[in-house]
C-alpha cells in the first residue's frame, strides 16, 4: 500500500492535478488498481488518472515480486547451506550418491 501511495504521489505532483481532485482520489487510495476517478472532471483529466493509477499499481506489484524473487533466493541459499552442512561434505567428496548408475 505504501508503495503504491508514493507512486501515485510522484506521479499526481508531475500532473498539476487541483488539490480538490487530489482530495477526491486520497478517499479512494484504499482500492489501489480499483479506485474511482471523481465525477466532473475532463475526459481528458480522467484518462490521465486512469492510466496514472494503473502504472501506480503496476509499480507496487513490481516491488511486491522483487521482494518475493530476493526472500526466494534467500531461502535456496539457505536450503543449499544447510542440506550441505548437514551432509557433512567437503569441497573434495563427491555426490556419488545422487549420480544414477
Amino acid at each position: 500500500m505504501n508503495a503504491f501511495n508514493r507512486s501515485l504521489d510522484r506521479r499526481l505532483a508531475t500532473l498539476g492535478i487541483p488539490p480538490e481532485v487530489q482530495q477526491m482520489l486520497a478517499q479512494e487510495r484504499i482500492k489501489l488498481a480499483g479506485a474511482e476517478v471523481p465525477a466532473g472532471i475532463s475526459a481528458e483529466i480522467r484518462a490521465t488518472l486512469k492510466e496514472v493509477i494503473a502504472l501506480s499499481f503496476v509499480d507496487s506489484f513490481r516491488l511486491i515480486m522483487f521482494i518475493a524473487v530476493v526472500l526466494a533466493l534467500a531461502s535456496a541459499i539457505v536450503a543449499l547451506l544447510m542440506i550441505k552442512k548437514s551432509l557433512n561434505l567437503s569441497p573434495d567428496k563427491k555426490l556419488n550418491y545422487l549420480i544414477p548408475r
